[in-house]
């Protein structure tokens, strides 16, 4: 196809020569110095030539506009928008599934699918990161997934480099949910726009007390992974304390991704670093979403 494309481009060329030879009456083009001979033709031959230039010109404009050959786009324009696909049944008869994944900010630029499971279609990419979405609609942005087995489930992440949404990988079971859809900030996946549309977004934030003997807290940050809404990019990106502190030390605040068991994290500043070597663990379900951290002291939060 792109030799093809190549070729009527070559072909395009080579009829615009002909028409500047057809209009170059006196056998030159130009003016003076700068002028560029071509074959001096007679009345019938200017008229041939016009015509084969034109006809050339006018086929590889046809061939274009057939084949809808891509102009330059920029690659942060907003996409287009097509119409949202939908199925006639509510089982899987086409071989694939439809995942729809709606953001509020209407950005979906750099946002991929990660797919996986035995029930997928050979042909189906499963190595991470995944793939671009086929299409954005009015809902967003959706893709389509090739389904080899209905029966078995498959698990499906979105996801921006570090940041997913929801943090965890979703299931989705092809024979009962042929057409599914995701909104930003649910941790789960709905059979109808109107539901994951409506459906609370889910807010978290976690909060860490930090104490130390000393009460010298200059330079002390801290470093989470696994479970903030917003992955750090760089160990000097650490979080800074809260401006006021309490009765106990300093305080951290941290929203968690929706989805979230909780998250990792460690105490340093700069090089030195408490709790090694592993950091410590906030799990929401056994210590809740506030917890109190001594210098030096292992073992479990202490919750609220």
């Amino acid at each position: 196809m792109r030799f093809l494309r190549a070729l009527v481009g070559v072909a395009a060329l080579l009829g615009l020569g002909c028409l500047i030879v057809a209009l170059a009456g006196n056998g030159t083009i130009g003016y003076g110095n700068a002028a560029l001979n071509v074959p001096r033709l007679d009345g019938v031959g200017r008229w041939g030539l016009g015509i084969l230039g034109s006809g050339l010109i006018i086929a590889a404009i046809a061939y274009w506009y057939r084949t809808g050959a891509p102009l330059p786009t920029d690659d942060h324009a907003e996409p287009p928008r097509l119409p949202r696909p939908r199925r006639r049944t509510g089982t899987i008869v086409d071989g694939h599934v439809i995942l729809h994944y709606h953001r509020p900010d209407d950005r979906y630029d750099d946002w991929r699918l990660h797919v996986h499971g035995d029930g997928l279609a050979p042909e189906a990419p499963m190595d991470w990161p995944g793939r671009k979405w086929d299409g954005v609609d009015d809902f967003g942005a959706y893709w389509l997934v090739d389904i080899a087995d209905p029966a078995i489930a498959v698990t499906a992440t979105v996801h921006r480099g570090k940041k997913k949404d929801p943090y965890g990988p979703l299931t989705i079971y092809p024979d009962r949910q042929p057409e599914v859809f995701i909104a930003a900030g649910r941790a789960k996946v709905y059979t109808s726009a109107a539901t994951a549309l409506h459906d609370p977004v889910e807010k978290r934030t976690a909060i860490i007390h930090y104490k130390r003997p000393d009460s010298d807290y200059d330079g002390w940050t801290l470093w989470t992974w696994d479970g903030p809404l917003e992955p750090l990019s760089h160990w000097e990106s650490s979080l800074v304390p809260e401006a006021d502190r309490d009765d106990f030390g300093v305080v951290f605040k941290i929203e968690l991704a929706p989805g979230a068991p909780g998250l990792k994290f460690i105490l340093h500043n700069g090089d030195v670093k408490d709790h090694l070597p592993n950091g410590l663990e906030l799990r929401t379900a056994v210590d809740g979403l506030e917890v109190w951290v001594e210098a030096g002291v292992r073992g479990a939060l202490r919750p609220a």
